[in-house]
């Protein structure tokens, strides 16, 4: 099994979510797309993204990338990270892969495609401006998001005085979801943190299980199920909880307060994909400063510029990965799947 490093933040609370509210988004707007590479010739080109961001988000990105390279045409497939590697197995089966891009949540997904050289490394202009405790020095994966785990609730049934601040309360909580680590990638990114972390371990998931902690799909779903009072509680992705609530659903989201367990989330240029040119133009246009103005339009952290948040750091682990995907689904599924 492939050992990748994998950088895990692990921060205070307070000071992020109060940098996080500081909103400088007119300054990056003056700093507009220098060094973007220009497109030429009046041909209609083509790149295809698979990714697992939301709908939304996606149609923001489409838009202005085809407005500043207007002979390039962006299409993509977007479900869950589960679904997505079905559709890109089936595809490599059939030596019918549609796909140049893939984009999911979910680092530790991406080790299979690596450990069978489907991914191709690609050194981005804007590569020197990653923090250094995201990089891939082997420039296979390249950050171009953060992701931040929250806990989002439904405004409506409960109180704020009854939501859970921090991750040692969660265990027996009444009406609690997670998003299925099997088709949410930002999920299984997150547990397998919480188990390698020894303060938490697999114990802290069977805690969980015996409080009556259910599963959902993605974690779009996971957000509407507490938009929609289906639940009262849910831990996902900082992003998708702040897209609920500007669509008007009755979820709001805290920070925990322990602890701030957070990632980038990697792009990756496939090797038998078919665009590789406009690949390569679209992975450096998500790292120019327009297009992480963009993402951070869309409500996602940037992983560089003036506004990626600037996280304080309590203590920054850089290890191997101690437990693969594979074993940590199989021991998931022997808590949450068995009686």
């Amino acid at each position: 099994m492939l050992k990748r490093k994998y950088r895990i933040i692990i921060a205070l609370s307070f000071s992020f979510l109060l940098i996080l509210s500081i909103s400088i988004f007119l300054i990056w707007f003056l700093l507009g797309t220098k060094n973007l590479p220009v497109s030429a010739g009046s041909e209609k080109r083509k790149v295809v993204l698979y990714t697992s961001m939301q709908e939304n988000q996606l149609d923001l990105i489409k838009r202005e990338f085809e407005d500043t390279f207007p002979d390039i045409e962006l299409s993509y497939f977007h479900a869950g990270s589960g679904k997505i590697f079905t559709k890109i197995s089936a595809e490599m089966q059939s030596d019918s892969l549609e796909a140049d891009l893939l984009w999911i949540a979910d680092p530790l997904s991406y080790d299979r495609l690596i450990e069978e050289h489907m991914i191709e490394p690609y050194k981005s202009i804007y590569c020197e401006d990653i923090p250094l405790q995201f990089k891939d020095m082997q420039y296979l994966l390249t950050p171009t998001r953060l992701l931040v785990m929250v806990f989002a609730y439904n405004t409506h049934l409960l109180e704020k005085s009854a939501i859970p601040q921090s991750w040692a309360e969660l265990p027996g909580f009444k009406g609690l979801i997670l998003s299925d680590p099997v088709s949410s990638g930002s999920s299984l990114t997150s547990l397998k943190m919480l188990v390698e972390n020894p303060e938490f371990g697999w114990s802290y998931l069977e805690k969980l299980k015996q409080g009556g902690t259910q599963l959902c799909s993605g974690s779009g779903a996971t957000a509407y199920q507490v938009g929609e009072g289906k639940a009262l509680l849910a831990v996902i992705p900082d992003n998708v909880a702040l897209m609920a609530k500007q669509l008007g659903q009755s979820i709001d989201f805290v920070y925990p307060q322990d602890t701030t367990i957070a990632w980038a989330s990697p792009i990756a240029l496939l090797a038998k994909g078919n665009h590789k040119k406009e690949a390569k133009i679209f992975i450096d246009f998500m790292l120019s400063d327009e297009g992480q103005r963009i993402l951070y339009s869309a409500g996602v952290s940037p992983i560089r510029g003036p506004l990626a948040p600037k996280i304080p750091l309590q203590e920054t682990v850089t290890k191997e990965s101690e437990i693969s995907k594979n074993e940590f689904m199989i021991h998931f599924d022997n808590i949450f799947l068995t009686k």
